[in-house]
């Protein structure tokens, strides 16, 4: 499953196929409601984010990821030892060291 936030309204999640489901950013309640209604395992699931302020969604996934990260969200993928992709000229994803 891949779990990707959007800012987008959450009435077109309605019609994302099953393996994607898009977030309006900041509403995990619903979020998480159309989640169980999927039958969506989130220790199956990825979430892609480049914000602090989804530490909520990023802390319920098997398989977080930053994205070009706030200082804050990279600070803390460093510590959790979440992977962390700097898109660029060159994208590559950065495994920290164990």
């Amino acid at each position: 499953m891949l779990l990707d936030a959007y800012l987008e309204d959450l009435a077109h999640s309605a019609q994302a196929s099953p393996h994607t489901l898009r977030a309006y950013r900041g509403d995990l309640t619903a979020l998480l409601a159309f989640a169980e209604e999927q039958g969506i395992d989130f220790a199956e699931s990825w979430f892609y984010s480049d914000s602090i302020t989804d530490m909520p969604m990023l802390e319920r996934v098997g398989h977080p990821v930053a994205v070009n990260p706030d200082p804050r969200l990279r600070l803390e993928a460093k510590r959790r030892n979440w992977p962390i992709l700097d898109a660029g000229a060159r994208t590559h994803i950065r495994r920290n060291a164990a």
